[in-house]
């Protein structure tokens, strides 16, 4: 038994190894008692202040991403991966090949105004039956017979049906190429948030490691002074809490991790990188997005597909309401025939040219259902492409509010990180000197903790919203220089 002198002699050493961890070296073991869990074995101990250190250098980082333009990299580093990952992505290679099927669309809708010319031949031969009349009889006969010949139509005037099916394609190959810059634009937008999201989640894992060692840190030291008496059996189970908190955020923090890296690998087909720098921030002036609120709403890639869709609806409508009134068209034709008849028949030749006036008299209401459908279809794109435009209009309206709002939010987040560590280094030092409780302890690492947290999502939602602002204003794919990809199949 040691003497209640030698025992308070023990405690205030203890207690002083905080802010002096030369002071009680030879006191405290090498190696802490472990505590039970996933990531509890393999961790050596070492000063409280040591872990604590090692946290406020890690948010000392963090800071500099906020003060230190030159802790970013520069976008055009990140942008020859962007455009490669973009431009070999399927959906981006899918909507082109969608726009060369539009484009051969409409040319076959165009061939419905051209002439239609024909060539036929045949040979062979023809058997007659025999005729019987009182007034002539005629025996059964075969003959060769071979003929060839050409014929042509033209449509003249169909009040515009087929030049509305013409005019529609038009509309869907220009929605095509629409589609094609707005997937493009969207992929770019996937593959910068997958590269933010990897290095928020890397950077959160580290974080939550520090935290969990710190918290670890204190627990041995606790339990140290539990040994000698300095400390109740309460404050133990209190941090060993504490502890456990701190695993269960390092594993959710790894799934985050995992999660990214797979969303990462699936833009840009690719094993995550070791290395992933911050891309420095994208500037962007929110009121002039603001003053030109209608010019950046409506150059929008979506609403352009929607227009062009609403417009190609249209022109449907109109053709299947022409489809309901006549046509006329010119056919000519030729026809040499009997060209091996032999001696006997002479060869001749048949021609042709009619005017052909054409409409269909009762149809079931079929057409008359058609020409309806068309016109309805018509005006639910009206609907949708109104729709549509809202909701864009709302997102940008509400992305240029999160631009101007957050780079006020990360000035105070770090102002946050700063004042909680030396709030933390304060009641560090308090509690050393037994002028303050292990809650205080624990509140402030723990609130120095969720400040970094917030911080590291704080500049990375910083940088997302300004590019979620230049992909709604179609700007995206031209800071990328991102351009269209050669089709997979000639045209």
């Amino acid at each position: 038994m040691l003497s209640p002198l030698l025992q308070g002699a023990l405690r205030g050493a203890c207690l002083l190894c905080v802010v002096f961890p030369g002071y009680c070296a030879d006191l405290l073991p090498a190696a802490m008692p472990p505590v039970e869990g996933k990531y509890s074995a393999g961790t050596a101990a070492a000063p409280v202040h040591t872990v604590a250190d090692q946290m406020n250098a890690f948010l000392a980082r963090a800071v500099e991403w906020v003060d230190v333009p030159a802790a970013r990299v520069s976008v055009v580093v990140i942008r020859p991966r962007i455009q490669a990952a973009v431009l070999s992505h399927p959906e981006v290679r899918l909507a082109l090949e969608q726009q060369q099927t539009a484009a051969q669309v409409r040319r076959e809708a165009l061939a419905g105004m051209l002439p239609q010319i024909a060539a036929n031949a045949d040979s062979g031969r023809r058997h007659f039956d025999q005729v019987s009349t009182p007034y002539a009889s005629v025996p059964d006969y075969t003959q060769r017979a071979s003929s060839f010949g050409v014929s042509a139509s033209q449509l003249l005037y169909d009040f515009g049906a087929v030049g509305g099916r013409l005019k529609a394609q038009d509309a869907r190959e220009i929605a095509a190429q629409a589609n094609a810059l707005s997937r493009s634009s969207q992929l770019a937008l996937r593959a910068v948030s997958a590269w933010y999201e990897l290095f928020r989640a890397r950077e959160l894992v580290n974080l939550a490691e520090t935290n969990r060692q710190s918290r670890r840190q204190i627990l041995n030291f606790i339990e140290e002074r539990e040994q000698l008496g300095g400390s109740s059996r309460s404050d133990v189970l209190r941090v060993r809490a504490r502890l456990s908190d701190a695993q269960a955020a390092l594993v959710f923090a790894e799934s985050r991790r995992n999660a990214a890296d797979a969303a990462y690998r699936e833009v840009f087909n690719t094993a995550p990188p070791q290395d992933l720098p911050l891309p420095e921030v994208v500037a962007v002036d929110p009121e002039r997005y603001a003053a030109d609120l209608a010019v950046i709403t409506a150059q929008n890639a979506q609403i352009a597909v929607a227009r062009a869709q609403s417009e190609a609806a249209g022109f449907d409508a109109q053709a299947a309401s022409a489809s309901l009134l006549p046509s006329i068209r010119l056919e000519v034709s030729a026809t040499r025939r009997d060209l091996a008849g032999g001696d006997a028949v002479l060869p001749g030749t048949d021609k042709a040219a009619m005017l052909v006036f054409k409409h269909n008299l009762y149809s079931g209401g079929a057409e008359i259902a058609r020409a309806r459908q068309a016109g309805h279809r018509a005006a639910e794109s009206q609907l949708e492409e109104e729709n549509l435009r809202r909701q864009i209009e709302r997102a940008v309206v509400q992305t240029i509010a999160e631009v101007r709002n957050t780079t006020d939010v990360v000035a105070a987040r770090k102002e946050t990180v700063q004042v909680a560590a030396m709030a933390y280094e304060a009641v560090r030092e308090q509690f050393a000197f037994r002028r303050g409780t292990l809650l205080d302890l624990l509140r402030a690492q723990e609130d120095l903790y969720l400040a970094g947290r917030d911080l590291i999502d704080g500049v990375v939602d910083h940088a997302l919203t300004r590019y979620r602002l230049l992909h709604l204003s179609s700007e995206l794919g031209p800071l990328f220089e991102i351009a269209a990809p050669a089709p997979l199949t000639p045209q």
